[in-house]
């Protein structure tokens, strides 16, 4: 019996020792946590900056705010603004980042093109050189332009100073032995950067037109569109305002939210959007010297995003007006789309590969035609060659150059013979970026106004595979019609 009393003994002191280690341990674990087990529920709450984004969530940010650089706006009151329109735009669930981080800005731009959802870039008096070369060194296929020419109806929004006028980066040069700053950023791309922009020569936000004046102020009346989309928008007199009678090709006045006469009826215009057909757009905003004493800046911004560009169903009133039983209209139909398809085309498959604009008015005898070789949809491009047939006895062959949809690419020697021109270029740093973009733009003197046609002919595109694999895309023709 006494050998199993001590059976018990020895039993009950094992529970009282197993029952006081774990309450010794329960005691570690719970009231002494290693430091990482607090932190780690506040992780999730702390932004990446931009330049740590990877690219998915580079991609669903929805509005970019660059604030590096800023003219006829102090820095300062630029950057208020920039928060202001941020904390009403994330109030209404939209994504925004507010950066000076240029190639964050280049990268996004990139990620975001054709990408089949509108966003929006806003700047103040600037446009960034990442994305369009200074002193207008990427006349065609700028990373900008590229960005406004697909279908997502992506916008550059502008406040203050003239559009594209100034870069954003001024440049140290070496004098007498010394590094210089010198401030070249001022107007060094002048209104070339917006022709270039909108391939048009003739638009000026210069009141007196090409090469400017002493500044004329224009008062600005608020438009029923402008009170209703835009109730925080005050009347004010505009330096730079478009000039809607200098609209050319598919551009026209989308929305005006306020104009010299208060309404669509105007020759000025300041804020306003303004769009190339079904493709980009740019806006401007309070383009005036006087913007230190308009302080809806950053709520003007706000409401014009909230109240139209990102709206579910964005009202329509201000587009052309065709008859909608007209054939005009009925070639504005899905059956046009192709001229610059994007990722989420559901009638295509496959890259494609389009001449834009894809219906042309024949300018007169004598003037220059030009016009852009564009993808969309395709998938680990590295290379490309095409052959552009051309009437050689209505269009006269000038210039070409391929565009940086490819990174670091090296061109194929562009071979012109009668009415053909053969051009491709081959990407050394792997495939692009963009699913859409710009592969060249080619330059034509019309030397007899008819009707012609501009045909793409043995198209083939490579990807990254190994070996590379040839794609025959779905190619789109241009039509050129008598003037």
């Amino acid at each position: 019996m006494r050998k199993y009393q001590w059976i018990l003994y020895i039993a009950l002191i094992g529970m009282a020792i197993t029952t006081i280690a774990c309450t010794y341990a329960r005691d570690i674990i719970y009231t002494d946590p290693p430091e990482e087990m607090i932190e780690t529920p506040e992780e999730p709450t702390t932004p990446l900056p931009p330049e740590m984004m990877p690219p998915e969530m580079m991609a669903a940010v929805d509005v970019v705010i660059y604030t590096f650089r800023s003219f006829w706006i102090v820095l300062g009151d630029a950057e208020t603004a920039a928060e202001t329109t941020k904390s009403h735009l994330e109030a209404n669930g939209i994504t925004v980042v507010v950066t000076n981080d240029d190639q964050f800005l280049r990268e996004w731009m990139l990620e975001t093109t054709g990408d089949g959802s509108v966003n929006v870039l806003i700047t103040y008096g600037v446009i960034p050189s990442t994305v369009y070369g200074q002193v207008n060194s990427q006349p065609n296929g700028s990373i900008a332009e590229n960005w406004i020419e697909t279908m997502d109806g992506d916008t550059i929004l502008n406040h203050a100073d003239y559009f594209a006028f100034n870069s954003d980066q001024d440049v140290t040069e070496e004098i007498a032995g010394e590094q210089i700053l010198q401030v070249t950023a001022v107007g060094s791309n002048g209104e070339i950067g917006l022709h270039n922009l909108m391939d048009n020569t003739n638009i000026s936000l210069f009141p007196f037109g090409i090469g400017g004046g002493p500044n004329q102020y224009i008062p600005m009346v608020v438009t029923t569109d402008g009170s209703s989309l835009t109730p925080s928008l005050i009347e004010f007199e505009s330096n730079r305002p478009f000039n809607l009678d200098q609209l050319q090709g598919d551009w026209y006045a989308e929305k005006i939210f306020a104009s010299d006469t208060g309404d669509a009826n105007a020759k000025y215009a300041d804020p306003v959007i303004v769009r190339d057909g079904n493709l980009g757009r740019l806006a401007i905003i309070h383009a005036t010297q006087q913007d230190h004493d308009l302080k809806p800046n950053g709520e003007v911004a706000a409401e014009m995003i909230i109240n139209y560009l990102l709206a579910d169903a964005p009202p329509v009133v201000s587009m052309p007006e065709p008859e909608p039983e007209t054939p005009e209209m009925e070639a504005e139909t899905p059956e046009m789309e192709p001229e610059m398809p994007t990722d989420t085309n559901p009638a295509i498959e496959g890259p494609v590969v389009s001449v834009s604009p894809a219906e042309i008015a024949s300018a007169a005898v004598g003037a220059q035609l030009q016009v852009s070789i564009n993808i969309a949809q395709g998938v680990n491009i590295t290379g490309y060659d095409f052959t552009l047939a051309f009437d050689s006895t209505a269009l006269r062959y000038v210039e070409s150059s391929n565009a940086d949809y490819l990174p670091g690419a090296i061109d194929i020697p562009v071979v012109v013979t009668e009415g053909n021109v053969l051009m491709g270029a081959a990407s050394l740093s792997g495939p692009a970026l963009a699913s859409s973009g710009t592969l060249a733009t080619i330059t034509f003197e019309v030397i007899a106004a008819k009707a012609s046609t501009l045909t793409l002919q043995k198209v083939e595109l490579t990807d990254n595979e190994s070996p590379p694999q040839t794609i025959n895309p779905t190619t789109v023709d241009a039509e050129i019609s008598a003037p």
